[in-house]
């Protein structure tokens, strides 16, 4: 009987093992895996779109036809945190209307005129969209007295560091750590606080970059370095001094023109409804 007693126990003792043993060996089960939703976002017509203009443009010294560019200033996004177009997107535009405002230009009713037709924009999927300088209509920017102005820094044509820094920002070469070093100093010297701040958080190469691509793209083209973090702010700084370095202009000569500065902020509208299908998990 103790010998009976015995063999059960052991039994039941090495059946108990093996049952742990088993359940120690199982495989764990596959993780499920999210199925991809299409996530469907619209935006209406009229949807602002921020553009600061990069292409200094005078009225009659800016002739009918000639090509501008804008970027986009900030992502613009729709429902579901969907973004449409991107922060340093490129828009190229066109001058239609070119005209300067003579000494008898008040007396004659034919004040100075600058009016831009914005080609269209392409969305984050390469789709080309229309805009307007208005919500609900067609309409072409017009620059004028109140929506201009000179958004930087006075008196550069006579400044020595801002005279070196235009050659800087004009070089072929790319810059080696002496210039980069140079360039942070005399934007430093300058004040320019955008560009400082972001030299200073290391995006010197990247600001360089994209003044490039804003000088080298043709009337077709709207690529850019694209994302929130662009350095948009440093880049239309900077483009700012270029341009107004050895900038004269004879006002009292060519009596009162309209002149949109690099760095001039203008609010576009898309002319239709705009709908983007991204797929999300």
């Amino acid at each position: 009987m103790a010998f009976h007693r015995l063999y059960r126990a052991l039994g039941s003792g090495f059946v108990g093992i093996g049952v742990l043993l088993g359940c120690q060996t199982q495989p764990p089960a596959p993780p499920v895996p999210v199925p991809i939703q299409p996530v469907v976002s619209v935006i209406p017509r009229g949807t602002p779109i921020p553009l600061v203009l990069v292409t200094e443009l005078e009225s009659g010294n800016s002739p009918v036809g000639t090509s501008c560019r804008f970027l986009i200033e900030s992502p613009v996004t729709g429902p579901n945190n969907v973004v449409f177009f991107e922060k340093g997107s490129m828009v190229a535009a066109t001058v239609v209307r070119s005209r300067r405002e003579n000494s008898l230009g008040g007396l004659m009713n034919q004040p100075a005129r600058l009016d831009v037709h914005l080609l269209s924009a392409s969305d984050v999927q390469g789709k080309p969209v229309d805009l307007s300088a208005q919500p609900d209509t067609i309409s072409d920017i017009n620059f004028d007295r109140s929506n201009t102005g000179r958004p930087g820094a006075e008196n550069l044509n006579e400044n020595p560091n801002a005279e070196e820094l235009k050659r800087l920002l004009l070089g072929n070469a790319p810059l080696d750590k002496a210039g980069k070093d140079r360039l942070q100093a005399l934007v430093s010297q300058l004040r320019l606080s955008s560009a400082s701040r972001n030299m200073q958080q290391g995006d010197g190469d990247r600001i360089m970059a994209l003044i490039q691509k804003v000088r080298g793209a043709s009337l077709s083209s709207s690529s850019g370095l694209t994302g929130s973090s662009v350095p948009v702010e440093a880049a239309v700084e900077l483009l700012g001094v270029v341009q107004e370095v050895g900038s004269k202009v004879g006002r009292m000569i060519q009596g009162r023109n309209i002149r949109a500065y690099v760095g001039t902020k203008v609010t576009a509208y898309t002319t239709a409804e705009q709908r983007l299908t991204v797929y999300r998990r």
